[in-house]
């Protein structure tokens, strides 16, 4: 499941978390695994998470610095630069992720918790201006169990530097 909602959309966004909510304890209770990839402030708040309004919106290009490499980096560099578009800030990750990544204006950029094989992201991979973000989608989609996934996306790629 991907929830990747636009920040102005607040209805939208409150409507996926209602439904992400609900999805997760559906599948909780019947054993049904459940990888997901999404938004960082809604899988945060729907997990457990604190989300916070900060003053420390970041939208367009934005260094990320990788803190633990976990699934989602893994095969990248330390430092990328992300395409950022969020107004509020993950305060703190749901109990039992451990925060992958960071930015200047999010501490917790990245998290996820290889047992329940989800993630939340404040920043958007499936942008051509992030570095590496095809290859975070691959590796996400490997942790899922399409195997090879990883290697054809980083095939796909796109060359971000420059421009």
């Amino acid at each position: 499941m991907a929830l990747v909602p636009h920040p102005e959309r607040p209805k939208l966004a409150r409507r996926l978390l209602h439904e992400a909510h609900a999805a997760h304890h559906f599948m909780r209770r019947f054993g049904v695994p459940h990888p997901r990839w999404g938004n960082g402030s809604l899988m945060a708040r729907a997990l457990g998470g604190e989300v916070a309004q900060t003053g420390l919106s970041e939208f367009g290009r934005t260094p990320l610095e990788v803190r633990e490499p976990g699934a989602l980096f893994a095969g990248l560099p330390g430092e990328l630069s992300v395409w950022m578009s969020h107004g509020d800030s993950v305060a703190a990750a749901p109990h039992g992720y451990r925060v992958t990544a960071a930015t200047s204006g999010a501490p917790i950029a990245a998290f996820e918790n290889a047992a329940t094989r989800c993630a939340g992201v404040q920043f958007h991979p499936e942008s051509v201006l992030t570095e590496g973000g095809y290859t975070m989608l691959g590796n996400w989609l490997e942790v899922t169990g399409l195997s090879g996934a990883a290697a054809i996306a980083r095939s796909l790629s796109p060359r971000v530097a420059g421009v």
